[in-house]
């Protein structure tokens, strides 16, 4: 009777020490599930700052201005538009660039940088030389030449340009 007593008690024990085994690993399965989700909700959340939305449109206008003016280049929006093609919503913005051709050239590099996702639908690049108020080059004539002096500017070159912004 004590022997089966003594086995009862083992057994309990025994299934006891299982039941922990088996909290400790389901716990340890749970903690890993909330950090892999934690990290998705992060992840969620960054993709849906990248996703541009009727509200956040004068923000994304104000920050190609911005960048512009980081990039040294005039930024001129002429036009803001959201067509819809085969049910797909984009916003197409099209607008005019003046600036040197490597700084035009850095805008543009720039631009597809962004957080949100752009796509560069039409790009006409052509000199303004004898088309600004300031020469395209400053200097003294010589010899009916201009001669370039020391501080003298770089090439202005304007960029007709149509963005689209996929991720609208």
């Amino acid at each position: 009777v004590l022997i089966q007593s003594l086995n009862g008690k083992l057994s309990k024990i025994a299934d006891i020490k299982e039941r922990v085994a088996s909290y400790q690993k389901n716990k340890k399965a749970f903690t890993d599930e909330v950090v892999k989700i934690q990290s998705l909700e992060k992840r969620v959340s960054d993709l849906e700052a990248s996703v541009v939305t009727s509200e956040t449109v004068p923000a994304l206008l104000s920050s190609l201005e911005s960048l512009a003016k980081d990039s040294d280049v005039s930024f001129e929006i002429t036009s803001v538009q959201n067509p819809t093609e085969n049910d797909v919503v984009k916003l197409v913005i099209e607008s005019s660039l003046l600036g040197s051709q490597s700084k035009s050239l850095a805008f543009l590099e720039a631009l597809q940088h962004q957080r949100f996702q752009v796509r560069i639908a039409k790009l006409f690049l052509f000199s303004e030389e004898g088309q600004s108020s300031t020469p395209a080059y400053s200097g003294v004539l010589s010899g009916g030449k201009p001669k370039a002096t020391p501080g003298s500017l770089e090439k202005q070159w304007r960029a007709i340009v149509t963005i689209e912004i996929v991720s609208f």
